[in-house]
């Protein structure tokens, strides 16, 4: 469903590069919180 929506909203070729922006994203953050979490201890 949310693909379609994107989809009519951005193109399918724009869509297509959200789910590994998303992922890169995520792991990012995973990796900047585990950094975190090592000074902190």
């Amino acid at each position: 469903m949310a693909q379609r929506v994107a989809d009519g909203h951005f193109g399918s070729e724009t869509t297509k590069e959200i789910p590994l922006l998303v992922t890169q994203t995520a792991q990012l953050m995973a990796s900047l919180a585990t950094r975190n979490e090592q000074e902190n201890n």
